[in-house]
């Protein structure tokens, strides 16, 4: 049951990244919330690798407490794609972020690094495919513009951030329909993502 559980919730949180229209998403698992008399984060600990393993993400613990963890889940190819982005790398590089891009492996060390640091190094909205100009404006500390629905802060104009934030809506509403309909999570992202990966127009 623990690997069904944790396979349909990690498929309804991390929808818009197995559709393929996010590079990663950041999850924070507390063991405040419970299934069986097991909290989420011992569940997602026990289960993440084996409930991943046939959607051929890469997961990496950025945070890992007494009773919460804080992991990215990402698609190595897409999330490669995103940072080999000219203004994402350099943006990246003012925190020691890898100039060069050869796979991933040397910007998630980096992302480690600076969690373990302590803080909360806000740039990662780069690897979770935000706007960059979001994430800039956000590490800057500029005042948001108002963007009800969203989830996160949105700056200058919001045309780009407002469609990204549709898509994500509409993967997440697709793989809810087809869980309701007791499709399991690794088929239904695979058609979901044949139907809806493509940039709106």
């Amino acid at each position: 049951m623990d690997v069904e559980y944790v396979g349909r919730y990690l498929a309804l949180k991390l929808a818009p990244l197995l559709c393929g229209v996010k590079p990663g998403v950041l999850l924070r698992a507390s063991d405040s919330l419970t299934l069986g008399g097991r909290g989420h984060c011992e569940l997602l600990r026990r289960n993440r690798e084996e409930a991943t393993r046939l959607w051929g993400l890469g997961c990496e613990t950025l945070e890992d407490k007494e009773g919460t963890a804080l992991v990215l889940f990402y698609s190595e190819e897409l999330l490669s794609e995103e940072l080999r982005d000219e203004g994402r790398r350099a943006f990246l590089s003012a925190w020691g972020y890898p100039s060069e891009v050869r796979g991933v492996s040397g910007h998630l060390e980096q992302l480690r690094r600076r969690f373990a640091a302590g803080g909360f190094p806000h740039e990662v909205g780069a690897f979770l495919g935000y706007p960059l100009k979001d994430v800039r404006g956000f590490v800057e500390g500029r005042p948001a513009g108002r963007c009800w629905g969203v989830g996160w802060k949105v700056y200058d104009e919001p045309e780009e951030s407002l469609a990204l934030a549709r898509r994500h809506r509409r993967a997440t509403e697709m793989m809810s329909l087809a869980l309701r309909l007791g499709v399991s999570p690794a088929p239904a992202f695979a058609e979901i993502s044949k139907r809806d990966n493509r940039k709106e127009t």
